[in-house]
């Protein structure tokens, strides 16, 4: 039996179930074609063309043994993460391309992982603004035009698949094979980006927040599954410390007042608010909303459920950095959160929501299109230059080509009377010379830069 109300009749009738899941399958890839086909064209970014690429193509690295300990020398311990871009090496070559398209399968599963639970266990109304908020969000295209985002892909459709798991248990209890199979989920989503670990609460979370369970009837029915996910993380990180790995190259951690306006910056730039309010203002009244929401039984479960995943999937990142990619699973969150007082009835009537849904889905395309633009312009204009360059054949390329044939990259080249710094110049033109070099199969192509005239 479906839980949750249903509207009855009519589209909704037929948007529930199978067909509702098939039509949302149907309804991503038409949306990314149309919204965001240029995250295809934008060539490897540069951490993935050195971390992977050329390790392949140049250095003999392309075979399992070697991918399944290469993060191991970045801090970090992402096998799975790592495997995937062997897989696509194997199968694709150089062809950039046809990664992306591995990154947009990966995304449409977890939409489709996502879209399956919420169809069955929410209003129709909460389902279906859910699934197209995140389906038009920016967050889509910002971490698909980087493939640096496929870890938060693939974190996240392990954390869901471990959602999904869950919600099966609300109708009956489970048995120790099915929570052990939930446990080896997150696993490889901890395998997958070690962020991950924050949302392992998420399938517990679900169990009481839309289930409908006690605190208690969580703890005492899932036994393995949540000790499990808990020594999990704490095992993880403690053979890290026992083996002097350090977390990556996280630079200064954000701790106290630094970690709330981090979490500010977070929230600001993932909903597209203004950043003149002070961040730490921002961070502090988010964290206590968030928390406070998602503890509020009297408050729609999708507004509670969206708020606690937004915490747990932000939290991680306030203590570090934030690029673009990092909010993809927080942006599902925000859709919750606005999907659920839309749907709000005794709060709002149908026929007002209907007019304000149509209202947020008209702004949300045009928001997520412009954003995937501009997220995606520096990317194609390297990849034309790179383009132009190979079409040459030459190995010893003449920088100065480059200045004159596009201008827009003269900014980061360091080229133009806007100050860059050398870390900054040195790594954009070390990443367009890599891209050369990968697009010509030649690790001896070098680019000679001209001097500076001004």
């Amino acid at each position: 039996m479906i839980r949750g109300s249903k509207e009855a009749g009519g589209v909704a009738g037929w948007l529930s179930g199978g067909r509702g899941l098939a039509a949302a399958l149907i309804l991503y890839p038409i949306v990314t074609a149309l919204a965001r086909p240029l995250v295809f064209f934008v060539p490897f970014d540069s951490e993935t063309a050195v971390r992977f690429i050329e390790e392949f193509l140049f250095r003999g690295n392309a075979n399992v043994s070697w991918a399944l300990g290469e993060s191991l020398r970045w801090g970090l311990v992402r096998p799975v993460y790592s495997i995937t871009f062997l897989s696509d090496f194997m199968l694709f070559g150089t062809d950039y391309r046809f990664y992306h398209l591995t990154d947009f399968l990966l995304s449409w599963a977890t939409f489709g992982v996502i879209a399956q639970v919420l169809l069955k266990s929410w209003s129709r109304w909460a389902a279906w603004l859910t699934i197209v908020f995140w389906m038009l969000l920016p967050a889509q295209g910002w971490s698909l035009a980087s493939m640096t985002g496929r870890n938060d892909r693939l974190a996240a459709l392990f954390l869901l698949l471990a959602l999904r798991e869950a919600d099966g248990w609300v109708a009956r209890r489970p048995g120790q094979g099915r929570q052990i199979l939930l446990v080896l989920l997150l696993l490889a989503g901890f395998l997958s980006k070690e962020s991950a670990a924050a949302g392992f609460a998420l399938p517990f979370a679900w169990l009481s927040i839309s289930g409908g369970w006690s605190v208690r009837e969580v703890l005492g029915r899932t036994k393995t599954a949540w000790i499990s996910a808990i020594v999990v993380p704490v095992a993880g990180f403690g053979i890290r410390t026992l083996m002097s790995l350090p977390l990556g190259d996280v630079g200064t951690l954000h701790t106290g007042t630094a970690y709330l306006a981090q979490f500010g910056r977070f929230v600001a730039e993932g909903t597209g608010m203004s950043f003149f309010i002070d961040p730490v203002l921002i961070g502090a009244a988010s964290i206590a909303a968030l928390a406070s929401v998602s503890l509020i039984r009297k408050l729609p479960r999708e507004v509670r459920f969206g708020a606690f995943l937004c915490l747990c999937t932000i939290a991680p990142f306030a203590f570090v950095w934030i690029q673009h990619s990092f909010h993809w699973m927080p942006s599902l969150g925000y859709s919750m959160i606005l999907a659920g007082i839309l749907s709000w009835e005794d709060w709002i009537p149908s026929r007002i929501r209907a007019v304000l849904a149509t209202v947020v889905v008209l702004a949300f395309a045009f928001w997520g299109s412009v954003e995937t633009s501009r997220i995606c312009a520096p990317g194609i204009a390297y990849r034309c230059a790179v383009r132009d360059i190979v079409a040459r054949g030459e190995a010893l390329v003449d920088g100065s080509v480059i200045l004159t044939g596009y201008p827009a990259l003269a900014g980061p080249l360091g080229y133009s009377q806007e100050s860059v710094s050398q870390m900054a110049r040195d790594k954009a033109r070390g990443y367009i010379e890599n891209l050369v070099q990968i697009s010509m199969a030649d690790s001896s192509a070098t680019i000679l830069w001209p001097g500076r005239s001004d």
